[in-house]
């Protein structure tokens, strides 16, 4: 017998004779608190079993016990990986939306998954219009040599997984970014987890290094380093060097100070590009101090 005061909010699961489907107050309220349940049907009557739920399922009368168990035991393993599955999903959703830098789940054309930080690199608010924005992800990427990138014979994740290439270039609102690019793929479903690593300041760094390094802070030109390095690594022949040295330029300094002297440096070597320009097999470099 149905009673109309059971809280169906204690119960997991439910075993109820099939006629009880035509008590409204009793259909409602399964439904209304979503629980698994068994209807119990006479084999003998000629019943079409219109309830394709995934939580709501039949046994005969008269009732196997064996059965029944089996069925109570599919039902609440059938829930507990649901919850579990819940879980897992809300664990992953909190992990990725934590992770500081852009990522997504791809099927190598179209974005699965993306976490906030990527849809904001990409100015989007939603995977929907990430997808309907580029036909293919790839395309999000600059053709750079040495970079991944779409191309028309070799997708962008051949070319991670046969060049071992690892660097993309992405432009937004005339803005480029560098990332190194990590995947992780998941044969079960045939997705790739795409991480992406900011690495733009790192390479500003190296490339501002490498300025100080190789080039002449005040001039532009290159230095004495430079040269030195062209010698040894690039087999530079030269057949000729000249040293130009201002003669006594420290007493310029002295008298009217380095900011007169930096001025005067920078117009000598204009000077002296304006001649070298008119010769294309002349290359200037700059020595410390007052030398060329």
């Amino acid at each position: 017998m149905y009673h109309d005061d059971i809280n169906f909010d204690f119960y997991n699961l439910i075993i109820s004779d099939i006629k009880l489907k035509n008590n409204i107050n009793f259909y409602e309220k399964i439904n209304f608190f979503d629980k698994n349940i068994i209807y119990i049907i006479n084999k003998h009557e000629d019943i079409i079993l219109s309830d394709n739920s995934d939580n709501i399922d039949y046994i005969f009368e008269p009732l196997d016990v064996n059965n029944l168990i089996l069925k109570i035991q599919n039902t609440m393993n059938m829930q507990k990986n649901l919850l579990l599955n819940v879980k897992e999903k809300k664990l992953f959703n909190d992990i990725i939306n934590n992770i500081s830098e852009p990522f997504f789940l791809t099927d190598g054309v179209r974005v699965v998954y993306a976490n906030a930080v990527f849809c904001n690199l990409l100015s989007c608010i939603s995977i929907e219009e990430i997808n309907q924005k580029y036909q293919n992800i790839g395309n999000i990427f600059e053709k750079k040599e040495g970079f991944i990138y779409q191309q028309k014979n070799n997708s962008w994740l051949s070319q991670y997984e046969i060049n071992k290439a690892n660097k993309v270039s992405i432009i937004i609102n005339k803005l480029e970014k560098t990332y190194t690019l990590s995947n992780v793929y998941l044969k079960h479903n045939k997705i790739n987890m795409i991480f992406l690593n900011d690495i733009t300041q790192q390479l500003e760094f190296q490339t501002k290094l490498s300025n100080s390094l190789f080039t002449d802070d005040l001039t532009k030109l290159q230095n004495r380093t430079n040269l030195i390095n062209k010698f040894q690594n690039e087999k530079l022949i030269l057949k000729s060097i000249a040293l130009i040295d201002i003669k006594e330029f420290r007493e310029i300094n002295d008298f009217f100070g380095n900011e007169i002297g930096d001025k005067l440096l920078i117009a000598i070597t204009k000077l002296i590009l304006e001649y070298c320009n008119e010769n294309n097999n002349l290359i200037l470099y700059k020595f410390p101090s007052d030398i060329y």
